[in-house]
């Protein structure tokens, strides 16, 4: 692609996000992918310079291969450096460390039911130990892509480890993202260990781009329980985790899966129907998991604006309406924490104000 194409597809996802009244977002990167996400930066910052970036982007270096972790490291460093204007920032490294269900990539602590196998994940134990305390010493964060248990144990096992070692001087952000799958035992952990859990909720009716597919489907590679136990994201919410949400999406000629209001529903009602705003494929009637794992409409809004900024590390000017913050703010035509949770994937704020300012009107 030429910068001038890169920056037209930045516009229109500006344009979009500006609808939704998306503020911030975290830009998740890709492994391998490194250049061409440093011209995505640069032509950012350069839009940031003019006055065409009124979204604040937190970015990262993505990494999918033990050897290039410390190369990773410097290139955050680098990116902490080269990408500090207003609205765009990069101090993480993103690690990919396993991948998916459907294709038994995702690392899991029991094999898979149809082939036996377990997965593979990108660092052991001790890598990761080793990772923090570099992280740690060069005072940048870590976000991480964990869809199977074994993934986000790994990173608790890690965490733990560090900060018995470091005590208060740990002071590394930790992320896990997805969480398709958890172990009873480790549900309880985030919060003990201060690691943020990342879910994708427009991913719990089942599917989506990049979301593993209905309890049948799962229940053929998992078993009948762990199929039904899977985006336990509320027995997390009220262990005292810091749970934020997020709406992964890997293409980007469909916007449906970055749109905040679909998260919200597939979070608070686990299915999509005829009354959502999804395409076909994607309307799964079955609920996913079980019924105790719905969200509160709060819990979704919370998820999205204080939790958020505080994983952004703006909740001193973002994420909630107080004195001496910025006045970002959404006006809407219906009440949503009292409307029904069917089809709000659908709703629209009417006007959407980013830092006292009116950005879109409907």
């Amino acid at each position: 692609m030429t910068d001038e194409q890169i920056e037209k597809s930045i516009k229109k996802f500006i344009d979009y996000e500006k609808e939704q009244g998306v503020v911030a977002a975290f830009e998740a990167g890709t492994p391998m992918l490194g250049d061409y996400h440093e011209r995505v930066y640069k032509i950012m910052r350069e839009m940031d310079k003019r006055g065409e970036l009124p979204i604040l982007i937190d970015g990262c270096y993505s990494v999918a291969d033990p050897r290039d972790v410390d190369n990773g490291i410097e290139n955050v460093k680098r990116y902490r450096d080269e990408f500090d204007t207003e609205h765009l920032k990069a101090r993480t490294l993103k690690i990919m460390m396993d991948g998916t269900l459907p294709v038994h990539t995702a690392s899991i602590v029991e094999p898979y039911v149809d082939t036996g196998t377990s997965g593979g994940q990108v660092l052991n134990t001790d890598q990761v130990v080793d990772m923090l305390k570099k992280l740690n010493k060069e005072g940048l964060d870590l976000h991480v892509h964990t869809v199977g248990e074994a993934a986000s144990k790994t990173i608790l096992d890690g965490v733990e480890i560090v900060k018995r070692e470091l005590g208060d001087d740990f002071k590394v952000q930790v992320t896990c993202a997805h969480l398709e799958n958890q172990r009873d035992e480790d549900l309880g952990r985030f919060a003990e260990l201060g690691v943020i859990a990342n879910y994708t909720p427009w991913w719990h009716a089942g599917g989506g781009s990049g979301g593993s597919g209905t309890v049948e489907e799962m229940a053929e590679l998992l078993g009948l329980k762990r199929a039904t136990d899977m985006y336990r994201s509320k027995t997390v919410w009220d262990s005292g985790a810091l749970v934020t949400w997020s709406n992964d999406c890997v293409v980007f000629e469909d916007f449906d899966g970055w749109s905040p209001y679909l998260g919200m529903e597939g979070g608070m009602r686990r299915l999509f129907d005829e009354h959502s705003a999804v395409n076909e494929v994607e309307k799964l009637h079955e609920m996913i998991p079980t019924e105790e794992q719905k969200m509160s409409i709060d819990e979704m809004i919370l998820g999205y604006t204080i939790n958020g900024a505080k994983q952004l590390k703006i909740a001193d000017k973002k994420g909630s309406i107080e004195v001496g913050k910025d006045a970002d703010y959404l006006i809407f035509d219906e009440n949503l924490t009292e409307i029904s949770p069917v089809g709000i994937s659908h709703v629209r704020p009417k006007e959407v104000w980013f830092a006292g300012e009116l950005v879109h009107k409907k």
